[in-house]
């Protein structure tokens, strides 16, 4: 399966009262690695769509498994523990 690092950064207006990012926001991030993981192997959604091929999310579901905080500047190292802990989440 391909793979694609995409860093995005939670600014003021994606976060709620208590600093933490806004859980609604997830499901555009998520769909800003989907662009960017086509991105990385030379693929636009819009070559796709031309080829009428159409993507649309049928479904989706996140359980969250950790609160995301305010302006992350997160290392590559502490990006991958994320990643590693939101696997672990979604695979028990």
């Amino acid at each position: 399966m391909p793979t694609n690092r995409t860093t995005c950064r939670v600014i003021y207006g994606d976060t709620d009262n208590m600093g933490q990012a806004y859980y609604g926001n997830y499901f555009r991030w998520f769909e800003i690695g989907r662009t960017e993981l086509f991105r990385s192997l030379g693929i636009s959604y819009a070559s796709v769509e031309s080829r009428g091929i159409f993507l649309p999310v049928a479904e989706a579901y996140y359980e969250r498994a950790m609160s995301l905080p305010l302006f992350p500047d997160l290392t590559h190292a502490q990006q991958d523990r994320v990643v590693a802990e939101l696997r672990r989440a979604i695979q028990s």
